[in-house]
């Protein structure tokens, strides 16, 4: 670790130069970086939730989605139930907010 610490006291230039030169390759290596976040690769091939998360592009279109997280003592309580049912109406009012329905909603 000395040696080092000597050779960038020594040629300090140079270490600027050499440490902006690497900066900059990794940067322009890094622009080119490609994250695929989608959940369809995260599942084997015979997965069933894979073709479960195919259907649900399917009627919705993309697989983005957010969830609502609700905490309470007991969610089956009627004023829980209630407040659920609330939660859900006021989301569904949003712009562009699809929900899955059930065969037994229809």
């Amino acid at each position: 670790m000395m040696r080092v610490n000597q050779l960038i006291v020594r040629w300090p230039r140079l270490t600027l130069l050499l440490v902006l030169l690497l900066t900059g390759f990794l940067g322009y290596q890094a622009w080119h970086v490609r994250i695929d976040s989608s959940a369809e690769n995260l599942y084997s091939q015979d997965n069933p939730d894979r073709k479960y998360d195919a259907e649900m592009r399917a009627i919705f279109g993309s697989d983005d989605m957010g969830v609502i997280g609700l905490i309470a003592e007991n969610v089956y309580t009627p004023a829980t139930l209630e407040k659920i049912k609330r939660i859900t109406a006021r989301v569904e009012k949003i712009d562009g907010v699809e929900a899955e329905r059930d065969s037994a909603d229809s």
